[in-house]
């Protein structure tokens, strides 16, 4: 007797949900996230109201699926789920610069919101001194064991800190970029604020905020939770919108890109869900959201939007 053993891979659609608050889109969507769970597919949901996150955890676990749930509220500082916010590619040579760049440009994006823009090139200084900083986090040695509040010691040159920092960093051209604006500020300091000062601005939501802060290190592991099928869920609630939508939007670049990497790397897809709640009144739909979903579809990505109307939009 010969047995045929079929592996059946669950692609989901991308969708977009609107609707007034009150008209049902919750419900529906509960009904959907629930038989996606079923289904087998890892989901992965980021609540500004909290709402939906709260009631899924009592769906899931009436359905037998508690030991899948990883349930996080936001506002709470005492026990995080902790994952890395940038990470150095494992891989030599220009496959390894590619990743790296992929992970700089959209870990920009994630403050680029805070502006209102969807890119940052149109505001070259802005876009240099985001990303140059960048660099040279995810160059340390071990980023994902430093605080992300070192960050603030980049942009602090008399700091014995920022010494520390600029010579562990493995890339030298973004150590060069700011030892050079730095040289310049000697000579006019007002130079220093023109370059550099939007760019500190946006990336100060990495030190001020104790919710982004104290949630960047080793942790989860994207790869291994959404082969695992499992069900996260962020409750953001009760907290600044700043604060929500950086979080936010890690959040789906870290899942996104799980994904993307395994699917490239293995040539098979690892289904997962991307719910955005509320995502045009908080501006989440990104360039890499924009990228997934037009691109990442056979590995398994999909994006559901969520909002009240598209006037919440900004473009």
């Amino acid at each position: 007797m010969v047995f045929v053993f079929l592996l059946v891979v669950v692609f989901l659609p991308c969708k977009t949900i609107l609707g007034a608050r009150g008209s049902g889109k919750s419900t529906g969507l509960a009904v959907d996230l629930l038989a996606a769970a079923m289904m087998g597919v890892a989901v992965v949901v980021l609540d500004r109201p909290g709402t939906l996150a709260r009631a899924m955890v009592g769906h899931l676990c009436a359905a037998g699926l508690e030991d899948k749930v990883l349930y996080e509220i936001a506002s709470e500082t005492d026990r995080v789920l902790k994952f890395p916010y940038l990470q150095n590619s494992d891989k030599p040579g220009l496959e390894g610069e590619r990743e790296n760049e992929f992970m700089d440009e959209c870990f920009a994006q994630a403050f680029g919101a805070k502006r209102g823009v969807k890119r940052l090139e149109g505001n070259p200084y802005t876009n240099k001194y985001v990303r140059s900083p960048a660099a040279i986090f995810r160059s340390q040695p071990d980023c994902t064991a430093i605080p992300i509040g070192d960050f603030e010691y980049i942009f602090r040159p008399a700091v014995k800190r920022h010494d520390e920092l600029l010579a562990n960093a493995r890339e030298q051209r973004p150590v060069l970029e700011m030892m050079q604006v730095e040289a310049r500020a000697r000579r006019n300091p007002i130079q220093y604020e023109i370059e550099v000062g939007a760019s500190e601005r946006l990336l100060s939501i990495l030190w001020k905020s104790p919710v982004v802060r104290i949630r960047h290190g080793k942790g989860l592991d994207w790869t291994e939770a959404l082969k695992q099928k499992k069900q996260i869920y962020y409750d953001l609630s009760n907290i600044t919108e700043e604060s929500a939508r950086t979080l936010a939007i890690l959040v789906a670049h870290s899942a996104i890109n799980a994904a993307r990497k395994h699917f490239y790397e293995t040539k098979q897809p690892l289904p997962v869900v991307i719910v955005l709640e509320e995502a045009g009144a908080m501006d989440l739909v990104r360039p890499f959201i924009i990228s997934a979903i037009e691109e990442l579809r056979k590995a398994g990505v999909a994006i559901w939007i969520i909002s009240q109307s598209t006037e919440d939009f900004r473009d």
